[in-house]
């Protein structure tokens, strides 16, 4: 079940009681108040809001203007790595982005797990547009999707993606696949996608991986689309098969896409690693409280 935690209100101070002592730089503040500003304010001001008994029962600050200053430059952060991306903000979608974040709090399944603006994506799809269209045909190295080509309608998707450590992303074609079709690697950056409830994998010794039922726990495997649900499909260099997620210092090397839910494959020690949250981090630095974003006055 999930705990719900009452949204307390919250508003953010900007200029002086009155007006009498408004400074011509306040007023100028406001004057320059962009559209992506009032949405980035009204999302810091929500998640501040709705984190106040939640840093109360941790013993923590009550959230301020502090929490509204950092989240708000965090939500910034988002919109300037769409511009990044080329992807469009689709401004006229804030304020039913602000409502989807009070309700995402609301829903919140405890006080770790806050929504925050780095979820925005999810949060709020509808506030981000297509990624703009690139040039770079499939198997060229790209660095961001608005790099790469599209395939013709119907065809399939792009993906700016890398299926190991180490090696540099590449633009790729996610080509639909029917049932018995080849499937994975296809060449030419281009890789064959099974339909709902397929899995690729090596169907005959010898034969080229195919489209067909989902592959048993123990059993050769192309990708995590392989495997039943909840499983994985890792190993090592020489071959991969579905098991269960890897855990903490699980060798990803060959799959980052093993890891268990909530790990991370580092690219350094091509291990599956934790975000140290709650936890000594070693010698005299304490991990950060997940809180803390929001627990700052």
């Amino acid at each position: 079940m999930r705990r719900a935690f009452a949204l307390v209100g919250f508003a953010v101070v900007v200029g002086v009681a009155g007006g009498a002592c408004e400074s011509e730089s306040d007023s100028e503040l406001e004057a320059t108040e962009t559209p992506r500003d009032e949405v980035a304010y009204g999302i810091a001001e929500v998640l501040c809001g709705g984190a106040t008994e939640c840093c109360a029962a941790n013993g923590l600050d009550e959230p301020g203007r502090s929490c509204v200053t950092v989240l708000r430059n965090d939500v910034f952060v988002e919109f300037l790595r769409a511009d990044e991306q080329k992807r469009e903000v689709l401004i006229a979608h804030g304020e039913a982005c602000i409502e989807a974040y009070r309700a995402a709090m609301v829903e919140a399944p405890s006080c770790e797990e806050l929504p925050h603006p780095v979820h925005i994506r999810h949060v709020c799809p509808q506030l981000f547009g297509e990624v703009a269209e690139g040039t770079r045909p499939p198997g060229d190295i790209c660095s961001a999707l608005h790099q790469c080509a599209s395939p013709a309608e119907g065809e399939g998707e792009r993906s700016c993606r890398s299926t190991e450590l180490y090696q540099p992303a590449t633009c790729t074609w996610l080509v639909p696949v029917a049932d018995g079709g080849a499937c994975g690697e296809l060449g030419g950056g281009r890789y064959g996608v099974c339909g709902d409830g397929q899995g690729c994998a090596v169907r005959e010794a010898g034969a080229e991986p195919a489209c067909g039922a989902k592959v048993a726990v123990g059993e050769s495997c192309v990708d995590n689309d392989s495997c039943p649900e909840s499983y994985v499909c890792g190993g090592g260099d020489q071959a991969l098969f579905c098991q269960a997620p890897l855990g903490i210092g699980g060798d990803c090397r060959f799959a980052p896409a093993s890891c268990d839910l909530g790990l991370i494959c580092d690219d350094l020690s091509g291990t599956c690693i934790d975000v140290p949250i709650l936890r000594d981090c070693g010698g005299s630095f304490v991990c950060p409280h997940p809180l803390d974003p929001y627990c700052a006055d």
